[in-house]
């Protein structure tokens, strides 16, 4: 009877982790037909396991191996904010756009254009109207709710 509840337990869980997957996947991809229109494939550069694994599912998100050759830099911590930062000072024209997992990280660099975060258990969308016009971004009508003129 243990090994019953054990598995049904295990089972639920493995459940509720692929819908997660797939939820956050679901989010990000269209945050990438957003952020980076008119890509079949988006290059992304990502250092968190959590996310390599969540985008590996994806058949549009390439991996990039380094800033340069970026169009989506997920930043979850900041240490990628100073690659960031390194890349952008040799080569200062640099398109890649910038999007973190936490507040502070949307905080703490004028380049980063919005953050998906969580706050009390439930997801948040956060944009950044001057930040997305410096990239000649325009959100669609159904994201005008969650972009402000500043924090």
């Amino acid at each position: 009877m243990k090994r019953l509840i054990l598995f049904l337990f295990l089972s639920a869980y493995g459940l509720l982790y692929a819908m997660d997957i797939k939820s956050t996947l679901k989010v990000y991809n269209k945050l990438f037909s957003i952020l980076v229109p008119n890509k079949q494939t988006v290059h992304v550069y990502v250092d968190d396991p959590d996310y390599r694994e969540i985008f590996s599912k994806a058949d549009n998100i390439a991996f990039a191996r380094d800033i340069g050759e970026a169009d989506f830099v997920l930043v979850t911590d900041p240490s990628i904010l100073r690659q960031f930062q390194s890349w952008k000072q040799t080569h200062p024209h640099t398109s890649a756009i910038l999007f973190a997992t936490k507040y502070s990280l949307l905080e703490a660099n004028k380049d980063v254009v919005g953050a998906l975060y969580w706050r009390k258990g439930r997801p948040q969308l956060l944009f950044l109207l001057p930040r997305l016009k410096a990239h000649h971004i325009r959100l669609p009508d159904e994201f005008s709710n969650y972009a402000v003129p500043s924090l």
